[in-house]
């Protein structure tokens, strides 16, 4: 995973969601023969360049009908015959493979004539560390004969929630990237503690533990491998408790039909519970018993008398004699309780007599026959004959510990028996809360899903908000409520922004009202001061006259002066002459 730092950003991911689409064009065009003809061209994703050496396989009803490699122009073409479905894959080295599904079998004989042409271009995107390929072991595209058009196309929904698959990988991958140090510390953990349950023999458990792991990293060792041995593991677990579970189903319903004197049918039982364990006794005993009851009523008052004469001579303390008696009995009935407990009575007192006058060698015989008898009903699992005779061991020698001990041990497997049942009953009871559970999610998310699709985002929401109080864990309601989210913040935007537009066309009409009226008053304030500066004009040009005039008028006074002073002048010189 690390050559996918920085690999991928959010525009990353929708330029490879854009580039992935196929390019369809389904036309009905009429070629030399009745035959589909496809030509396209292959490129690369992100660069967008022809791919060569592309690998195309065709599929033809399932076999293998043609198989080619492009060349550097990473152009190609298809002639594949009319009336059958054809599956066409795209691969190359480390890009994904791609496929194309083609129906053209519904195409009735009359729309066949002259054929078909399809325009089908292809990209490929390289293969990423971690990338779910599974998603494109479907086809990406679906086309089939539209009679309505005469022509071939392709779904375009279906491609698109194809697509959006993809899309959901690539940001999984992105999210994976930014936590995969914390990630792979969790993945370990989980390995660690599915192998700790494995070792405690906890298979269901390790399952869910080498599960989770694998929802972290999908494929990654050795979880696929520890998981198919933890589930193998549970199986023969789950089979075993099955099988005594059954066993024991069809003890009780013996048992029953015994009660209610259907002793065939309690036969029937006794045989289904010997056939699953054949090396229980206790089965073959009820079967021994049921024959008894079935034999001749004869035999029960010959049973009778025997046993009347056996509590005769138990009464006369002929206890041997007693005792063989008792078992003629049992050897009637070999269910039956009284005889069974009389002549262990008989015995005990004999026991009880022969004790004293044993010799120590005759004890320790008698005392290693039943250990060796009680070993033998241990490894056949008959528990309770074994605990008789290891426990008649012990009456021999008290203070001998084995034969305690296997009686202990004979105690704990049937509690551990006991248990075994006890959980199997809850986890029966869990199942079905599991499954009551996931009808109720599913039915929230196929609700959802259909809302959303008819664009009803706030109730598609509610919806997967309501699956996720059912199983808050789930990945799926909450990438679609992210989406919803998305959605109504882009339509929230769009309200925003046309709201904007509306301002800012406001704006701009007011300022140009205000340029407007400054430009009326900025013409205002220039015919204002044209008129000022005429008038300054005016007033300096009369000024100007006046000076001129004044200077005319001291000039002329000058002038006038002067000719007096002349005159004036010019009389004093005659005066002066004369």
């Amino acid at each position: 995973m690390n050559n996918m730092q920085g690999t991928f950003s959010t525009l990353a991911l929708r330029n490879i969601f854009m580039t992935v689409l196929c390019c369809f064009l389904s036309l009905a065009l009429f070629s030399q023969s009745d035959v589909l003809d496809i030509q396209g061209n292959i490129k690369d994703t992100d660069s967008m360049k022809k791919l060569e050496g592309v690998q195309i396989t065709v599929l033809q009803n399932g076999k293998q009908f043609d198989q080619f490699t492009t060349s550097g122009s990473g152009k190609y073409t298809l002639e594949l015959p009319l009336g059958s479905d054809y599956i066409i894959e795209f691969s190359k080295g480390d890009y994904v493979a791609k496929k194309i599904e083609i129906k053209t079998k519904n195409i009735p004989e009359e729309d066949q004539r002259g054929g078909f042409q399809l325009a089908m271009d292809m990209s490929l995107f390289q293969y990423v560390e971690g990338f779910n390929t599974d998603i494109l072991n479907k086809p990406i595209g679906r086309a089939g004969f539209d009679p309505q058009k005469n022509s071939i196309n392709f779904d375009f929904g279906y491609t698109q929630a194809v697509q959006e698959d993809i899309e959901e990988e690539f940001e999984r991958l992105e999210d994976l990237e930014k936590n995969m140090a914390k990630m792979l510390k969790q993945f370990e953990d989980l390995i660690k503690k599915g192998d700790q349950k494995m070792a405690e023999e906890k298979y269901a458990d390790a399952v869910g533990k080498y599960e989770e792991a694998l929802d972290i990293f999908p494929d990654k060792e050795p979880a696929p491998e520890k998981l198919a041995e933890a589930q193998r593991k549970l199986d023969e677990l789950n089979a075993l408790a099955e099988k005594e579970a059954e066993y024991l189903r069809l003890i009780e319903e013996g048992e029953k039909n015994i009660g209610k004197e259907r002793y065939e049918d309690a036969q029937a039982n006794y045989q289904d519970a010997l056939d699953l364990k054949p090396d229980e006794r206790l089965p073959k005993d009820k079967l021994k018993e049921i024959e008894g009851i079935l034999a001749d009523a004869e035999k029960r008052e010959q049973y009778k008398k025997i046993v009347d004469q056996a509590d005769a001579y138990f009464k006369n303390k002929d206890y041997p004699v007693a005792i063989e008696t008792y078992e003629e009995a049992l050897d009637l009935f070999p269910n039956e309780e009284y005889p069974r407990d009389q002549i262990n009575e008989a015995k005990r007192i004999l026991d009880a007599e022969l004790a004293a006058a044993m010799e120590a060698e005759e004890l320790e015989k008698k005392y290693n026959d039943l250990i060796t008898l009680g070993d033998r009903n241990f490894d056949a699992e008959s528990y309770r004959d074994a605990i008789r005779n290891y426990q008649q061991a012990s009456d021999l020698k008290s203070d001998e510990k084995y034969p305690k001990d296997q009686i202990e041990k004979i105690e704990g497997i049937l509690a551990d028996l006991e248990a075994q049942q006890a959980a199997n009953a809850a986890a029966d009871a869990e199942n079905a809360e599991r499954e009551r559970i996931e009808k109720e999610y599913q039915a929230a998310i196929d609700s959802a899903n259909e809302l959303f699709d008819q664009k009803s985002w706030n109730e598609a929401k509610a919806e997967y908000e309501r699956a996720l109080t059912i199983k808050s864990g789930e990945k799926y309601p909450k990438s679609r409520i992210d989406r919803i989210n998305q959605i109504l913040d882009e339509e929230a935007a769009l309200a925003d922004s046309n709201a904007a537009e509306e301002e800012r066309r406001r704006g701009e009409e007011e300022r140009a009202a205000a340029e407007a009226a400054a430009e009326a008053e900025r013409e205002a304030q220039m015919l204002a001061l044209e008129e000022e500066k005429k008038k300054r004009e005016a007033e300096a040009e009369e000024e100007r006259l006046r000076k001129e005039r004044e200077q005319r008028e001291a000039e002329e006074e000058e002038r006038r002066r002067r000719e007096e002073f002349m005159n004036n002048a010019n009389s004093s010189t005659e005066d002066e002459a004369e």
